[in-house]
């Protein structure tokens, strides 16, 4: 069954599989083939044992003339041969029972090593995905539903379609191999028969299928997550869907691609089932040509011990085929896992939230002459910026659309890296060893606030289990930032719900939401991204009102806004233009 071309798959596939694994993990991988392959040939012996009993069952004289059963009938004292045809029958059928206790034990360290190689895959690609600063050029503007895909799902598909196949294809070859030796010393002809009977369809099967079966797998990760992300976007927009009169236009897009996508699985399912169905006629076909050949054979007992050897034998090989077939198959179809999951992006298998060097923040901010551009061909975003902030100031940043705010927002924040310049807290330069800590003094509140499909303590005290919850902490950051009221008027308090994107909420409720959230973190700095611009101006003033208490609080406010009502509360102003403050 050697072909080049799958022996180049193994090789890729192995070569790309270990260097996504950790060591542990290689130590566990190693470990398992090995538990495989000694399930694989005990169950292999198994099957073996049935092919004596057959002879017996034919000739009961062979426990007298064959020697080790011969040894056996006497070691053990049988008073006669019925005696020990039953207790080869319990012997065998304790032997399968043993056999099957193994493959099944084994089937769920192979099946518990997947899935925990597939969680730590799906945590390394959440922390890449969400490490922006790091993101591949390719990978920086792709489509949410499909960052989405690559976390949650791609990493299954290794673990299941990649890693279990190719441990799977090792234990099925030794299997095989030990099988064909075996019967090779007992009766070559039986050997030559089963691979020629085999091995043809076996290749023929492969050459025919895997293109095609590599195209719509390709296609199928392709196009599911466009399903999801049309379904999202039909529902989110659900009013201006029915208002627009555009059902049928997302029904019809959706289920475009959900028809492509089921028929290819229809497709796919039936390309599975029919290998081991022409492995079977293939097998057939041997057993016919062994009958043919017993109308020009006296011995019907020789005839039957053959027949009985190749049936064990294709018995067993048939699966193996058809599980190394797909393996094969398998591997080169899902080939496309290993862009995505890059081994460099193990890298990334470190939590973000931890911090690796302390930063204070005393006296003042300091941006010292700040260049930004996107890339090396486009022209300067911010162009010379400089500027002072004061602990416990309130300073406003405004300028037209355009003007450079959000850049200069972003740098602050350490979503984009300044080309040239740099940002000092206490004259301390940020750099990659005090990040986490410069992030734990900001609070950031924009316009769109984000906010979970949970209760209202929940989304205050952001990405905190419920049951660890500072109950203290959450009081004082509700009533600073002006939502005690609005609280206590609602059924359930704090663990009212608020609805998906905060659907049950005002815009300026959502907008306070956002800033107790930054006050229970214990933010020093808040930076208000033109948090108010789509309140009306009485919403407004009261989240300044709420803002200006805060400052004499102690907190350093930033606030970024066109507009001028935005910025009334501020002590100083300063005005971007084409990348500069003027």
């Amino acid at each position: 069954m050697a072909d080049s071309k799958i022996n180049n798959i193994v090789l890729t596939t192995v070569a790309n599989t270990k260097a996504l694994l950790s060591k542990s993990e290689k130590r566990r991988y190693n470990t398992l083939i090995l538990l495989t392959v000694v399930a694989g040939i005990v169950d292999v012996f198994g099957l073996a044992s049935v092919i004596p009993l057959v002879g017996i069952m034919a000739d009961p004289g062979l426990v007298v003339s064959n020697g080790p059963l011969s040894y056996l009938y006497g070691l053990f004292g049988f008073g006669s041969i019925n005696q020990f045809i039953v207790f080869i029958l319990v012997c065998v059928v304790l032997l399968f029972l043993a056999k099957n206790v193994l493959i099944l034990f084994v089937q769920y360290y192979q099946s518990k090593f997947s899935y925990d190689v597939a969680n730590n895959l799906t945590e390394n690609q959440l922390l890449y995905y969400l490490n922006i600063n790091e993101l591949d050029k390719k990978d920086q503007n792709l489509n949410s539903s499909i960052v989405a895909h690559n976390i949650a799902v791609v990493p299954a598909i290794f673990s299941l379609k990649v890693l279990l196949n190719l441990i799977t294809f090792f234990s099925e070859v030794v299997i095989i191999g030990l099988i064909c030796t075996s019967i090779a010393i007992y009766n070559y002809q039986v050997f030559i028969l089963v691979i020629v009977s085999i091995s043809p369809i076996f290749i023929l099967l492969y050459r025919s299928v895997r293109s095609k079966i590599q195209k719509i797998e390709k296609l199928t990760n392709k196009i599911s997550p466009n399903v999801i992300n049309d379904t999202l976007e039909a529902v989110r927009g659900v009013k201006d869907v029915i208002l627009y009169q555009k059902i049928d236009f997302f029904s019809l897009k959706i289920l475009k691609n959900q028809r492509r996508l089921n028929r290819m699985k229809v497709l796919t399912y039936t390309y599975g089932q029919s290998f081991p169905k022409i492995i079977e006629l293939a097998a057939i076909l041997g057993i016919v040509t062994l009958s043919l050949a017993s109308m020009y054979l006296e011995d019907n007992a020789l005839l039957l011990t053959t027949l009985s050897i190749y049936i064990v034998a294709t018995y067993r090989i048939m699966p193996s085929s058809n599980k190394l077939m797909q393996g094969i198959i398998a591997m080169k179809s899902f080939s496309f896992v290993f862009d995505i999951l890059q081994s460099d992006k193990k890298s990334f298998g470190e939590s973000y939230d931890v911090d690796n060097k302390s930063i204070a923040f005393n006296d003042s901010i300091e941006l010292e002459d700040i260049h930004f551009k996107y890339d090396d061909t486009s022209k300067w975003v911010l162009n010379g910026v400089s500027l002072n902030i004061t602990k416990g100031g309130v300073i406003g940043i405004m300028g037209e659309s355009g003007a450079g705010k959000t850049s200069l927002i972003n740098i602050l924040l350490r979503f984009n890296t300044e080309s040239q310049g740099r940002i000092k807290v206490d004259g301390q330069p940020i750099d990659k060893e005090n990040l986490h800590s410069w992030r734990k003094l900001i609070g950031y509140v924009q316009q769109n606030v984000f906010l979970i499909d949970g209760t209202v303590s929940q989304n205050i005290a952001f990405g905190i289990f419920e049951s660890k919850i500072d109950t203290n902490r959450l009081d004082r950051a509700i009533e600073m930032a002006g939502l005690t009221e609005t609280i206590n008027n609602m059924e359930n308090g704090i663990n009212s719900m608020i609805g998906e994107h905060g659907t049950k909420l005002s815009g300026g409720q959502r907008q306070r939401i956002a800033i107790a959230r930054a006050l229970y973190k214990g933010a020093e700095i808040l930076i208000f991204d033109e948090a108010t611009n789509a309140l009306d101006i009485e919403t407004e003033r009261g989240i300044n009102e709420s803002i200006s208490h805060l400052n004499k609080e102690g907190v350093t406010v930033i606030v970024v806004s066109h507009r001028e009502s935005a910025l009334e509360i501020c002590e100083s102003i300063y005005k971007l233009k084409d990348g500069r403050f003027t």
